[in-house]
């Protein structure tokens, strides 16, 4: 899957930064959302996120780490994916 620029939160890129497990949290959290593996997001969904692949529309998705939920959004047009918080979004 396409993700265009990828962009982090500050609070996200902080604790990347000074946390190692969040940070391979976060990576393993954008491996799965490469191949299209949505994480803990509810089955509705993750329909919408494959119909939104085939669509070009916007992909949201969500991951466990060891600081809590953070979320990965990719936008209509593949150009930007960020990932955050959902108190963030």
């Amino acid at each position: 899957m396409k993700l265009g620029n990828l962009y982090a939160t500050r609070r996200v890129e902080d604790l990347m930064q000074s946390n190692s497990k969040f940070r391979d949290d976060v990576n393993t959290a954008l491996n799965l959302y490469i191949y299209e593996d949505w994480g803990i997001t509810c089955s509705q969904d993750a329909q919408a996120n494959d119909e939104a692949l085939a669509l070009g529309e916007r992909i949201l998705a969500a991951y466990k780490t060891c600081k809590g939920k953070i979320l990965i959004i990719t936008d209509a047009y593949r150009s930007s994916t960020t990932v955050l918080f959902p108190f963030e979004y």
